[in-house]
């Protein structure tokens, strides 16, 4: 009588099970550090590598070797344990015909005492392509290679810049069947995600349908369909099996897999193809030994490299040199396909000069393929002065708060002493916040973060010397994340606003003075559209301003105000213009006699409607008060518009925004005109009341309407904030009584199709240099060289060069140094016309 028992190293569906670390038997807790993936290029591996000759030397196949083993015997890690363990052992490359797969050899003991009788062995993939997008994805086998492989259906993940690609599974070896030939693979199958539906069978749930998915069954069915095709994307998984064969007491079975990725099917099939061949040839590869340049060297003009090298096969070779400027991020073709005969001369002249050089040679054959990259950086110093080189190390994404240490590597091909900046710019309103300006190339500077806003940034580092600068920056987003206290106190005085929360922040508790604020809304605008002012309530004195960066799509936003007296505010914002509504339009009082009908634009049958979509951004969500009046100059008919619910006055005006007026927009009119006049604009909405041209006694001075609408109330002036902040005298005494906002410089319109202005302020007399770079750090204008007195300076950049050539549209650099010892910069995105 046989049972099926079935175990998963690790359940992709779940993730209940696992094999625990080690050989048999199994220790408790498993707290010996020694059983873990072992790598051959640690020491501290290879020290305790398995694998060894009979000299006792390691034996390490490839680039970097890996080493494991684990087993199945602790059920509470595994559901039904069967007695074995798993050794794999892992082959990776980094040549460049080599560097998209890598080789898992899996070598699998039974370690009982009885025979383990139609074994179906095999692996799964569970590819999820592209993050967060995982169902959207298909499957497909390629049965000339026995290739598996994964990709997303529609080629796009969003925020991804570039296709997904391609994941494959080459199954390259499978146990022998009792006349010694290979099983080969005898079963793929797709499988799926069952709480998300889709074609191929549902994750099995239990030992018995797993064993039959394994042995090429639909266990929902019954049928055997040993290979599986679908075309509907889904969550799924595949999987790829060989058998059936039996495992006597401590016998091994070997299965062999390529690991393989690709931009397309064609380039995953060509790297199957190349996997293939190092496989046939037992992992066999040609030497390499770059000889010059090797590192430490400075190369200018004509370079001879060398090398050495042998072909496993006694072949001719052929042999492609490239060169790398950023130390092996990136690599460019000096030469390809030239015969192999130990030396190329290379012209230094066409490239840049820099510090970070590594030479790559890789020589081939038909079969077999070798490489080697020069040991260390080596440096080109050509005649001229280049951008010097400048690398962020760290941090490079994540959450930090507190003190960051942030480290680089600059140096400077001509040897000139280098001053490095560091700011943030934040990602969702492009705020820079510098951290430090002109400080000494140390390769690390530690900042305390408590002091710039919560925010998503990307951190930026300049290097630079007297001519030319370089500048980079962190690789993906950075978030702040401190844990500010929060100052009591904040009262919403007047308005109706319930759409944004103010938070006033404490960030420098040592700066607080004895004072009231006054937070003023203003006016909506078109862009950008709620803005505020934070003034002294004693003296009137304008502090800040500052505007929100919320939009109508439902989506939350902070904002923070300059840091003042050591408090920022920070406004959270949260507005759905899809609930924007007026609910009624009615007379409160008729004393003209009026016989007009009042109905709103749009208006649907139960006398609501929402705002103009194209003007919805002047809406306020406020409640009105219409009062038709005589105009005490003219004597004419005229509206007044009271915004009841926060308090102010709606001003007239001519254009189509926050304010109101008579007629239609391409004739408005502040005075009524019975005759043409049928409705008015008020922010955001047209209201009639002579529709169909039907009135016969017309508004008049005494005659009151309503508007009332319902949904958010935003941000528009008559809101008025206070926060009273009260500190001892003799804090007062020692802080200045002002805030000080520091230097800052502002550009617009960026990208620009024309001219691009720059505004620059600054608080204190200082000598001022302004000049726009390229990308290349090359100087391409000069606006201003002199010495400045406090205040606020504009500047007019008009797109060319010290030559008065119009430059390439592409982005630029403008560097603001201030008295040699802070710098200000800014990224400029031109456009030609």
């Amino acid at each position: 009588v046989y049972y099926a028992a079935f175990d998963l190293g690790y359940n992709p569906s779940s993730g209940g099970t696992e094999l625990v670390p080690g050989d048999l038997p199994n220790e408790p807790n498993y707290d010996d550090t020694t059983e873990r993936v072992l790598f051959s290029n640690d020491p501290a591996d290879t020290a305790l590598w398995p694998l060894r000759d009979a000299t006792g030397a390691p034996i390490v196949v490839s680039t970097e070797d890996s080493y494991a083993i684990g087993n199945d015997m602790d059920s509470s890690h595994a559901d039904h344990p069967l007695g074995i363990k798993i050794i794999q052992v892992g082959y990776c490359w980094n040549y460049t015909l080599y560097q998209d797969f890598l080789f898992l050899n899996y070598y699998v003991v039974n370690a009982t005492d009885d025979t383990l009788e139609h074994i179906y062995m095999g692996v799964v993939c569970d590819a999820d392509v592209g993050a967060g997008d995982y169902r959207d994805d298909l499957a497909g086998f390629d049965t000339e290679r026995n290739l598996g492989y994964a990709f997303d259906s529609d080629g796009s993940v969003p925020g991804w810049p570039n296709p997904p690609g391609y994941v494959g599974f080459d199954f390259l070896e499978s146990p022998v069947d009792s006349l010694g030939n290979q099983l080969g693979l005898t079963a793929f199958k797709i499988i799926h995600n069952p709480g998300v539906g889709g074609p191929g069978e549902p994750d099995p749930s239990n030992d018995d349908q797993a064993y039959q998915l394994a042995a090429g069954y639909n266990y929902t069915s019954g049928e055997y369909h040993p290979f599986d095709s679908i075309s509907t994307p889904t969550d799924i998984r595949f999987l790829q099996f060989t058998g059936p064969f039996d495992l006597a007491p401590d016998d091994t079975a070997k299965i062999v897999i390529a690991v393989i990725m690709g931009e397309d099917l064609e380039d995953l099939q060509a790297n199957s193809d190349l996997a293939q061949t190092l496989y046939d040839i037992n992992f066999v590869t040609n030497w390499a030994h770059v000889l010059y340049p090797n590192g430490g060297e400075t190369l200018s003009g004509d370079v001879e490299i060398t090398w050495e090298d042998s072909s496993a096969f006694g072949a001719d070779m052929l042999v492609d040199i490239y060169y790398s400027r950023d130390n092996g991020e990136t690599w460019i073709p000096i030469v390809q396909g030239i015969p192999d005969v130990g030396s190329y001369t290379w012209n230094t002249e066409g490239v840049p000069d820099g510090t970070r050089y590594r030479i790559r040679v890789s020589v081939y054959d038909t079969l077999a393929v070798g490489e080697d990259i020069s040991d260390t950086i080596f440096t080109i110093n050509n005649p001229g002065n280049g951008a010097p080189d400048l690398v962020l190390i760290s941090p490079q994404r994540g959450t930090v708060s507190g003190d960051v240490e942030i480290t680089w590597w600059a140096a400077d091909a001509d040897g000139d002493p280098l001053t490095i900046d560091l700011f943030l710019v934040q990602t969702a309103t492009g705020d820079t916040f510098y951290i430090a300006q002109g400080i000494e190339n140390t390769g690390s500077y530690t900042f305390n973060s408590a002091v710039v806003h919560n925010a998503d940034y990307r951190l930026y580092a300049v290097a630079y010397d007297a001519d030319t600068f370089a500048i980079d920056s962190s690789f993906s987003t950075i978030t702040v994340l401190n844990d500010h206290q929060v100052l009591d106190g904040l009262v919403h005085a007047q308005g109706g606003c319930n759409t944004v929360s103010i938070n006033p922040l404490v960030y420098y508790p040592e700066s607080l003075v004895t004072r009231t604020y006054e937070i003023r809304f203003n006016r909506i605008q078109p862009q950008p559209t709620y803005t505020y002012t934070i003034l002294d309530s004693a003296t009137g004195e304008v502090i800040a301003e500052g505007a929100l960066s919320v939009d109508l799509d439902g989506h939350m936003a902070k904002d923070y105000s300059p840091i003042i007296d050591g408090i920022a505010f920070e406004f959270t914002s949260l507005i759905n213009g899809d609930m924007f509504r007026i609910i009624d339009f009615s007379v409160v009082q008729n004393v003209s006699g009026f016989d007009g009908t009042l109905q709103m634009m749009m208006q649907d049958s139960l006398g609501t409607a929402p705002p103009d979509y194209n003007y919805r951004w002047a809406f306020r969500g406020s409640d009105y008060m219409i009062y038709w009046i005589a105009d005490s100059a003219t004597g004419q008919t005229t509206m007044r518009v009271v915004d009841i619910t926060n308090g102010v006055e709606v001003p007239f005006d001519s254009t189509t925004g926050d304010n109101w007026f008579l007629g239609l927009p391409n004739s408005p009119s502040r005075y009524l005109d019975p005759s043409s006049h049928r409705g008015f604009y008020l922010s955001g909405k047209f209201f009639w009341f002579n529709r169909r041209n039907m009135m016969t006694v017309p508004p008049g001075p005494g005659d009151v309407w309503r508007v009332l609408c319902s949904g958010p109330r935003v941000p528009s002036d008559g809101n008025v904030y206070y926060l009273h902040v009260q500190t001892t005298p003799q804090a007062v005494d020692e802080l200045a009584s002002s805030p000080i906002v520091a230097p800052s410089l502002i550009v617009s319109p960026n990208p620009s199709l024309g001219a691009t202005n720059l505004k620059l302020a600054i608080d204190r007399k200082t000598d001022i240099r302004i000049v726009i770079y390229d990308v290349a750090g090359r100087m391409v204008r000069q606006l201003a060289n002199g010495r400045f007195e406090p205040g606020i300076y504009n500047f007019t950049w008009d797109g060319t060069d010290m030559h008065g050539r119009k430059v390439a549209s592409g982005v630029y650099f403008v560097r603001a140094s201030l008295g040699g010892k802070r710098t200000l910069v800014q990224r400029i995105v031109k456009f030609n016309r």
